[in-house]
């Protein structure tokens, strides 16, 4: 039987979820706080079911199996101790990690399926695919198999449109991909509606294909399509500590608190105002703040990465920049390359094609398998 496929890109930012079609897509602050089963609510949360997450989760896969959190939004202003995704934290035996992909399916089956007679929605009729950093591709299966082996439960409580509903996963069909070289499929491979591919020459090229995340960035050389995985490097750095340095550097120079990231990337990748942030009604740039840190993170990326994989890989024919941490990098890494003797060649996603890049090519890569399962 054909299940319903959701790919969920859980980034140090942002969850970016694509459930059911390319076109049906929805994300959320990675940042969750544990919270009581009963909440104060603002009159100012808005209609929007994202903006409301407040659940339980129940899971023997789960260091704490069955406790209240609030996710997204709803967690920025919490009074407890909320968690974003530390630069050096594994994803694999993350636990918010696991429980944002239970509520990213959770939120879909509530929005899609009905209550069953038990008086739960069933939500065993999912495959997800999701992706790990390069340098966690040897612990995919010990990731899978905490949400292959148990029954987990979600009970949305005092969320808007989804206040009481229970949603039971059970996972038989989990693909876990690898963060950064499977971009390439999104950037080959046609639409659900057959629009052209960003790059539909990329199965024929040599291309090193570089993801700056929020708390890795990977370097994946592409062969003609095919990874070449004894050249490809994954690094324990990104753009995560530039934004955690920059609310600090507007909060000393200015005495403006900014709460998250998320509240810091809208402004950053906005397109009315792209790498500024508004301080006190003016656009000020990012780099009078954080000059030395950005230089110096594109630095590390240009010479450890790209300029070390053209000198490894001769018959490489361009460098493809995708990831969210690419938009706030692009003039410092371009400089770079212009005072390089030998300039390399290099592209530059588009703001919303590099944000949901891998979001869209884990669904992607899983219509496909699931096509071939089914004889399509």
């Amino acid at each position: 039987m054909e299940k319903r496929i959701i790919g969920v890109d859980n980034g140090n930012n942002f969850v970016k979820v694509v459930a059911g079609g390319l076109k049906n897509r929805y994300s959320f602050s990675n940042i969750i706080a544990a919270a009581a089963e009963h909440r104060i609510i603002a009159g100012d949360e808005g209609s929007d079911p994202l903006d409301t997450l407040h659940y339980r989760v129940c899971s023997p896969a789960l260091g704490e199996g069955n406790r209240v959190y609030v996710s997204g939004n709803l967690a920025t202003g919490s009074v407890h101790l909320k968690n974003e995704i530390g630069v050096q934290r594994k994803k694999y035996n993350n636990d918010q990690i696991l429980i944002h992909a239970l509520l990213s399916i959770a939120i879909d089956a509530a929005e899609t399926l009905e209550v069953n007679e038990h008086g739960y929605i069933d939500a065993s009729g999912y495959m997800l695919a999701t992706g790990l950093p390069l340098n966690e591709v040897d612990k995919k299966s010990e990731f899978r198999k905490r949400l292959t082996d148990h029954v987990h439960e979600i009970q949305f409580l005092q969320v808007n449109k989804y206040a009481g509903k229970r949603v039971k996963i059970r996972l038989d069909d989990v693909a876990i991909y690898t963060e950064g070289p499977t971009g390439a499929m999104d950037l080959s491979e046609p639409d659900d509606d057959n629009v052209n591919a960003l790059y539909p020459n990329m199965q024929k090229q040599h291309v090193l294909l570089v993801d700056i995340g929020g708390g890795t960035t990977e370097g994946a050389i592409l062969k003609k399509g095919r990874v070449d995985s004894l050249n490809s490097v994954g690094k324990s750095f990104g753009a995560s500590v530039i934004m955690d340095r920059l609310i600090e550097e507007i909060f000393k120079r200015d005495e403006v608190q900014i709460q998250t990231r998320q509240q810091l990337i809208n402004e950053i990748y906005g397109k009315e105002h792209p790498n500024k942030v508004m301080i006190r009604g003016v656009a000020t740039p990012v780099m009078e703040y954080v000059k030395d840190e950005m230089e110096g993170l594109a630095s590390r990326i240009y010479y450890e990465i790209v300029d070390a994989s053209w000198k490894k890989v001769t018959d490489l024919q361009t460098t493809i920049f995708i990831g969210g941490g690419s938009i706030l990098l692009k003039e410092c890494l371009e400089k770079i390359n212009q005072s390089n003797p030998h300039p390399l060649g290099m592209e530059f996603l588009k703001g919303e094609d590099s944000i949901w890049i891998n979001a869209r090519s884990y669904y992607k890569c899983a219509r496909i398998k699931q096509s071939k399962s089914v004889g399509v």
